[in-house]
Parts: structure tokens; C-alpha cells; sequence
């Protein structure tokens, strides 16, 4: 009898551990703490949670963008630009969309983000309208393939 493809857990990395600077409205940063090194751990999929507060409460509603900056070559990432902050559209990985218009910590997901056998650098963009707390972290965990 031939064997099934299923879906199983696959990777934990913290791409941003706490102790993480504030991040302004309209800005844009590269989380420190830890790439997505995709090319080891052969994750198909990737759901992202952010843990953040604010200092002011945003609208529910308001948006913080997921890039996920691809080093295709395995030695150079593709070029980011944080100042401007624009980023490729073609390393857009999806949207946190805040829930609840507070200033205590909220934990927003995207799930189903498409990768490839690669390394990746996480970049936020905060559009949410308002400043995000200190001490924001960035978690990714990977789906993978389990022949069974």
C-alpha cells in the first residue's frame, strides 16, 4: 500500500527576540535577532506572529506589513531600502491587521505565506498610524511535507 503526503510542524525561529527598539509610525526595520534559513529546514509554507503593543492606540483595522527578503544566491540578500521605507513588492510576504484599537500587547498572525529553499531576512513596516511598543518579537513557524 503506498504511503500518504501529509502536513506536519515543521520550524520555530524567533526572527526578533524581545529587547527590540520602538518602531515609528511610517517606518520600516530589518528584525536582528535571527534569519528564516529556509534552505536548511525546507519549510513549504510559513505562518508569522507578532507580538506588539503601541504607544497610542491604534484604529482596529490598521496594517503592519511582512516582507521577506530573499538571499537567492545563498551569499547576498536582495537590497532593502528602510529609509524610504519602500520595499519590493515582490517580497511582500502579507499584512498583521491590528484587531483590537488599544495600547496593550496584541498577538497577530499571517499563515500561509509561500516560500522557497532559501534564507530569508524579515523586514516590518508599520502603517498601523501610531508608534509600536518596545519589546515587539517576531515568531515564524514552518509547515513541511511528511511522507508517512
Amino acid at each position: 500500500m503506498p504511503g500518504a503526503l501529509k502536513l506536519a510542524a515543521g520550524t520555530h525561529t524567533q526572527v526578533q527576540a524581545t529587547g527590540s527598539s520602538a518602531l515609528s509610525n511610517a517606518a520600516a526595520v530589518a528584525a536582528a535577532t535571527a534569519t528564516v534559513a529556509n534552505q536548511t529546514n525546507l519549510d513549504r509554507r510559513l505562518s508569522a506572529v507578532l507580538v506588539t503593543g503601541f504607544g497610542s492606540a491604534p484604529a482596529a483595522g490598521a496594517e503592519i506589513q511582512l516582507y521577506l527578503v530573499p538571499k537567492l544566491d545563498g551569499t547576498n540578500f536582495a537590497d532593502a531600502d528602510v529609509s524610504t521605507p519602500y520595499l519590493n513588492p515582490n517580497t511582500y510576504a502579507g499584512s498583521f491587521w491590528v484587531t483590537l484599537a488599544q495600547t496593550a500587547a496584541q498577538r497577530l498572525s499571517i499563515e500561509g505565506i509561500a516560500v522557497g529553499p532559501y534564507e530569508y531576512k524579515a523586514y516590518l513596516v508599520n502603517k498601523s498610524g501610531q508608534q509600536m511598543s518596545v519589546n515587539w518579537t517576531l515568531d515564524v513557524y514552518g509547515d513541511q511535507d511528511q511522507y508517512t
